[in-house]
């Protein structure tokens, strides 16, 4: 199975439900310090860090063609950027929240301890069929 991660596909949690990748974000290109998001003048979404809980920023500093996003900032509530290379990904369910997690932790081996029930290999896998009981 091919472990790289493929952006703006769909990926199937453990749990059985769909998300889709949006972007990578790697703060190594991007630097270190903090950002006025109240002056920000771009696109900013608000989306919770799927393993802690908390509320993180993503701001989008340029648009290209086709709403691609051309760089991504995220940012804790106190607007200090993480630190990492991380994912951002959507549900493909109701209410279509935004995540995001580090790229290592999502494409990390589902615990089989904590989920011994569970039959899948990876904590995300990538599903490149569309399974019609995904729109429960």
């Amino acid at each position: 199975m091919n472990r790289d991660l493929k952006i703006g596909k769909r990926y199937r949690h453990f749990k059985l439900k769909y998300y889709r990748t949006i972007a990578l974000y790697d703060s190594s290109i991007i630097g270190d310090g903090t950002l006025n998001t109240e002056e920000y003048r771009d696109y900013v979404v608000n989306v919770t860090d799927a393993l802690t809980d908390e509320p993180v920023k993503v701001l989008v500093t340029k648009w290209e063609l086709k709403d691609i996003p051309h760089q991504i900032i995220i940012t804790d509530k106190k607007g200090v950027r993480l630190q990492g290379l991380y994912v951002l990904y959507t549900a493909l369910y109701a209410p279509y929240q935004f995540y995001v997690r580090k790229v290592e932790n999502f494409m990390s081996l589902t615990d089989k301890v904590k989920y011994p029930e569970c039959s899948q290999e990876y904590r995300f896998e990538y599903a490149d069929i569309w399974h019609p009981l995904t729109f429960k």
